[in-house]
């Protein structure tokens, strides 16, 4: 755990599931290199086992926002919590196995920015863990078709104020589509008229 976190060396943390996945994913990867072992979590064996099926729905959702089915969910909506870590372990360490110079590669690790999607989008694709590329415009359009959105906001009974504002956002931590996809959040505003 110690080195895992001495790894976040910039608190540059990430902007979409892939770079927040990448910078958890290298501190693990790191990990495992200075101790020699398996980082000791569910994530790890159950991401090698369903790696292939993990991988295309990783690929279909990594430029969006869907984190609470990848990371920090404590297994919610999905068998093993934290699955953004093995993804993200898994192509620093596709990216470490193709790169011959490897303390040029360690060096490059722990250099990223993840905050830089041009840095994040070249650091996928010399890693080689999808050799077949990706289409980020064509991936986006299609998670966008998934997302949630309201369609409708029903009135209900509630002992409100005259002549008060009040609003709320509805989140995608709060509200879900049937297949688990989040919803835009969406912000509630009204006044109550004056009595």
């Amino acid at each position: 755990m110690n080195i895992h976190e001495y790894v976040h060396t910039q608190p540059n943390y990430g902007y979409n599931l892939l770079s927040q996945s990448l910078c958890e994913g290298a501190s693990d990867f790191i990990t495992a290199l200075v101790t020699g072992k398996q980082i000791p979590l569910p994530y790890m064996d159950y991401g090698k086992a369903k790696e292939t099926s993990l991988k295309e729905k990783f690929k279909s959702e990594m430029f969006g926002d869907p984190w609470d089915t990848w990371l920090y969910n404590n297994g919610h909506g999905t068998e093993v919590a934290d699955l953004g870590y093995f993804m993200g372990y898994r192509i620093c360490q596709s990216f470490y196995q193709r790169v011959k110079n490897k303390k040029q590669a360690v060096k490059e690790i722990i250099g990223l920015n993840f905050q830089d999607s041009i840095m994040i989008e070249n650091f996928l694709s010399k890693s080689g863990y999808y050799p077949e590329g990706f289409n980020k415009a064509a991936l986006l359009a299609t998670l966008e078709s998934k997302i949630s959105v309201v369609t409708n906001v029903a009135s209900a009974t509630v002992n409100l104020k005259p002549g008060t504002r009040y609003g709320f956002i509805m989140t995608n931590r709060s509200f879900r589509s049937a297949e688990g996809y989040p919803l835009n959040p969406y912000e509630v505003k009204f006044e109550m008229a004056p009595q």
